[in-house]
């Protein structure tokens, strides 16, 4: 009894803490600890809304909570992954509100060589599953570049190496944009590098580069972890530039070589694939102009010995134009009968249809023999309208004694009645003389005297006046009557001047026209022109 009362007496001396109290002794107890390194796995890795990152770490037999707050996200060199061995670089806390403690995560590396390669394999599937590494996105290099842009370090080997080797080969205007090669910094500044260079414009103050290398020298593999990036391989990928990956020596191998158009070995290999040798170039526009002075000279050769060839087969070309009038003259010799021919059948075709028109002079006598015909039927239509008119007043004066207004009235209606039959005989006669004036105007048109003022002249025999229409009937007469618009002269036949095959003849000499004229022959003569 005694020692259960000793034992309670104690207990009642301990001191009573709150849920706070205790908890902020054990943070207190806990974060004592200085920064501590822990290796373990990483398991349930997830990143929530609020962008803080949340995982734990195992290894066989035990578990700590782990947590990336949000604002150390974009410094971390690599992010966690599930299975990945890590070691962990932070300081311990506690979270009262579940009664756990979890550690602070400054830095994350990985433990071992071997799994940060497997990192970078399941990455490089990854990415060659969305078509980043495709042969057929990869850009031709330019034949001759004129601007070059080089995203690397600015102090160092390597671009010293890219100038030297670009001033010995092919010089060209070079751009360096200036970024880390390695660190934490170092992804983000070789993206916005790359992504600057392809903002350039066109035609701006800054002239945009025809190709990129992006180059830094050899390391370990941490040392070239930033060009295994997520986000400098995306945008090695997007670049519209052709792009070359120079990163490293020959033996290392990064993701941004297999999304870069073109991996060079080295960044001196990089200048020499971006350029071609100056000297090589000359030595081939050299050679190029010797081949096709050869070959110009051959052209000129092969076709000055076509053209002799051509020429001996062309012969004189006088001889064939001689050929040509020779073959011309026989031509026109049986044109001109052809001609002939054609002529003398429109003649008489035309001397048929010129006897087949109607004399105008006829036509006049017709048209007055209708009018006296029109006259005289109107005169003894009006007569008779008359008469009949004075018999049926006459019948009806006879049967009634008509007021006097009444009879005024039949008068001045046969006043009326006799006008219009007067003006309608005047109408009938102006109809007429306005048709013999059309037919006279015709007999003017169709006149002879008309062809002859266009300077033609009608041929007729001295002796009966015969029209003389070719030179065959006017051979066998003596004297022949020429007969003009302005007068008429009598002409002497000497000789002919026949087509050939026509027979001989005389030449055609001079003819000796007598000074007597005569008058203009009157309308009787116009039936000779067209009659034989």
């Amino acid at each position: 009894m005694e020692q259960k009362d000793q034992s309670l007496s104690a207990s009642d001396n301990q001191p009573v803490f709150s849920l706070s109290e205790l908890s902020q002794a054990i943070k207190r107890a806990v974060e004592s600890f200085d920064v501590i390194r822990v290796r373990a796995e990483i398991a349930e890795c997830r990143q929530w809304s609020s962008g803080h990152i949340y995982f734990k770490l195992k290894d066989e037999n035990n578990i700590l909570e782990a947590v990336i707050w949000k604002t150390m996200v974009p410094r971390m060199a690599m992010l966690p992954e599930d299975g990945l061995d890590v070691v962990i670089t932070g300081k311990l806390t506690t979270f009262s509100r579940q009664s756990r403690y979890q550690i602070v995560v400054q830095s994350l590396e990985l433990a071992g060589e071997g799994a940060f390669l497997k990192q970078l394999e399941e990455r490089r599937k990854r990415l060659l599953s969305e078509g980043l590494f495709d042969a057929a996105n990869k850009k031709p290099l330019p034949a001759m570049p004129k601007v070059i842009g080089v995203v690397t370090s600015p102090k160092g080997a390597v671009i010293r190496d890219i100038l030297h080797r670009l001033s010995d080969r092919f010089p060209v205007h070079v751009l360096v944009w200036p970024v880390l090669v390695q660190g934490d910094a170092a992804a983000a500044e070789i993206t916005a590098a790359i992504k600057g260079f392809n903002a350039l414009p066109m035609d701006g103050d800054i002239p945009r580069p025809d190709v990129l290398i992006v180059a830094r020298g050899g390391g370990s593999l941490e040392d070239l972890m930033a060009f295994n990036d997520e986000a400098v391989v995306r945008a090695v990928a997007a670049s519209d530039i052709p792009l070359i990956s120079a990163v490293g020596h020959e033996t290392d191998t990064t993701l941004c070589d297999y999304a870069a158009d073109l991996r060079a070995p080295t960044p001196t290999a990089a200048a020499e694939l971006a350029t071609p040798v100056r000297n090589d170039l000359r030595r081939q526009l050299t050679e190029w102009e010797l081949r096709l002075d050869r070959k110009t000279d051959q052209i000129n050769s092969q076709q000055a010995e076509r053209l002799n060839a051509l020429e001996r087969a062309l012969g004189d070309p006088r001889e064939a134009i001689a050929f040509r009038q020779q073959r011309l003259d026989a031509s026109d010799a049986d044109h001109m009968r052809v001609i002939d021919g054609h002529l003398n059948g429109l003649s008489h075709r035309i001397q048929g249809l010129a006897d087949r028109l109607p004399t105008p002079a006829g036509q006049i006598a017709d048209a007055r023999d209708r009018a006296g015909q029109i006259m005289l039927r109107l005169d003894q239509a009006q007569d008779r309208l008359l008469s009949h008119q004075v018999q049926r007043l006459g019948r009806i004066t006879e049967g009634i004694t008509a007021p006097t207004g009444m009879l005024e009235q039949k008068r001045h209606h046969l006043t009326l009645l006799e006008g219009r039959i007067l003006r309608r005989g005047e109408q009938i006669l102006e109809r007429l003389d306005a048709k013999l004036d059309q037919v006279g105007r015709l007999l003017e048109a169709s006149s002879y005297q008309k062809v002859l003022a266009r300077g033609f002249a009608l041929i007729s025999d001295a002796d009966d006046g015969r029209i003389l229409k070719s030179a065959k009937d006017a051979a066998s007469r003596h004297m022949v009557n020429l007969r003009f618009a302005d007068g008429r002269l009598e002409a002497q036949i000497t000789g002919t001047d026949q087509p050939p095959g026509h027979g001989g003849g005389k030449p055609l000499g001079k003819k000796a026209p007598k000074n007597k004229e005569t008058n203009t022959p009157d309308d009787s003569d116009q039936a000779n022109l067209f009659s034989s």
